[in-house]
């Protein structure tokens, strides 16, 4: 072959060697669909109901609290009174579903949408300036 017919080999592996760094981040969202049997719709409702309850107690004695002047309850003297709930006949029922369950809603009173603030503020700044539209017969 002749030489002008010949291409450096570094020439080709310079060109095979393109590398593409991404310098942003991606969030990626997913959907599931859930088709739960006849017995664990009925375990699904009996946690969330269950959930709802406790979260709600805990909400309420913090907010009562709150307007009694009293220092905030922890989320350890919510656990606390959990256990005590669970112990009596009112609300035994409590106990036929998972303490995670359970425990997970007496923390959600405490700690709403975390970072939601600033989301919101990043959201605007995103958007950028607001700029009034001029109908075009009104100029």
């Amino acid at each position: 072959m002749p030489a002008s017919d010949t291409v450096s080999a570094s020439v080709d592996n310079v060109a095979t060697r393109l590398e593409i760094e991404y310098t942003f981040d991606m969030m990626l969202r997913y959907n599931y669909r859930l088709y739960p049997t006849p017995g664990q719709r009925v375990a699904l409702a009996r946690a969330f109901g269950c959930a709802r309850v406790v979260f709600n107690d805990g909400l309420h004695a913090r907010q009562e609290a709150f307007a009694a002047g009293r220092p905030y309850v922890t989320d350890a003297e919510l656990s606390a009174r959990l256990t005590t709930m669970k112990a009596t006949s009112e609300r035994a029922w409590l106990a036929g579903v998972s303490s995670v369950v359970l425990q997970q809603a007496l923390i959600h009173p405490q700690r709403p949408l975390p970072g939601h603030a600033g989301r919101q503020a990043a959201a605007a700044q995103d958007r950028g300036p607001r700029r009034a539209l001029v109908a075009a017969d009104a100029v």
